[in-house]
């Protein structure tokens, strides 16, 4: 079973529509089911919506939920199919997720090339889980490339889901370690801004300070697997739109403004 119902590219500056199979395949559709019995949906209250964003758990964590990893920094109000349109317009490839049967692993063999762009990512784990989603955007360098890993929330927002994120920035140098990389997770929060932006995917956007993350250049944080970061600590919240829209028109949330916007 497809997590996208129906996967759709649409094209930015023509009027055609690429249909494309989706190979991230649910694992287990009870922890789904379970979510959508307990939404919390925050329609007519936006200030009850940005305190639920503000104190969602600062970071992801290792397997067991016992050690820190690297902060929550992307939220997306938006539906699923939506969303998908958008990134890949954007050009962001969704990944293969890791726990595929045997009749999901022929289907990715058959309707997918073995390459780079589709490989599976890391497993994070946030809400107990690890990702629900993951894409990856190659970028212009050919020495970088840019991850996103979503998960659904319990949360809603005018019926719509809200996804909680994670957008990063890795190398693929091969003389380059983890232990001499430090991920500006706030360049990488606005890469994703500005990207998903020029794609005409963003409604309206804004910032929320998050929970307890801080760590600036003069102070960066390291994981538990050895990554160093820094970041402001602020999140930022996009509102996705299924039809694009102009440049001109999109919104701004007056909610917070990080340190350097």
């Amino acid at each position: 079973m497809s997590f996208w119902d129906c996967s759709t590219a649409v094209a930015t500056s023509a009027s055609f529509r690429l249909k494309l199979p989706s190979i991230f395949l649910i694992s287990e559709d009870t922890v789904f089911n379970s979510l959508r019995s307990f939404v919390n949906d925050f329609s007519s209250f936006l200030w009850d919506f940005k305190d639920a964003l503000k104190n969602l758990p600062c970071c992801t964590t290792s397997k067991d939920g016992s050690q820190q990893d690297l902060p929550i920094n992307v939220i997306i109000i938006a539906d699923g199919n939506d969303l998908l349109r958008v990134l890949i317009r954007a050009g962001w490839s969704e990944t293969a997720t890791k726990k595929k049967s045997a009749s999901s692993e022929r289907a990715l063999s058959s309707d997918f090339p073995q390459s780079y762009r589709y490989a599976s990512v890391t497993p994070i784990y946030y809400y107990g889980r690890n990702q629900d989603a993951s894409f990856r955007e190659t970028g212009a360098s050919s020495s970088e490339r840019n991850l996103l890993r979503l998960w659904l929330s319990p949360i809603r927002y005018e019926e719509k889901e809200v996804w909680v994120g994670q957008v990063t920035r890795k190398s693929i140098d091969s003389s380059s370690s983890k232990k001499n990389q430090k991920i500006n997770m706030d360049e990488v929060r606005s890469f994703l801004l500005q990207n998903l932006w020029y794609a005409q995917g963003v409604e309206k956007f804004g910032f929320v300070e998050g929970s307890g993350v801080n760590a600036p250049f003069s102070k960066p944080r390291t994981t538990f697997r050895g990554v160093t970061y820094a970041t402001d600590g602020y999140r930022v919240v996009l509102w996705m739109s299924g039809n694009p829209v102009p440049l001109s028109e999109v919104g701004f949330t007056d909610w917070e403004t990080p340190p350097q916007w």
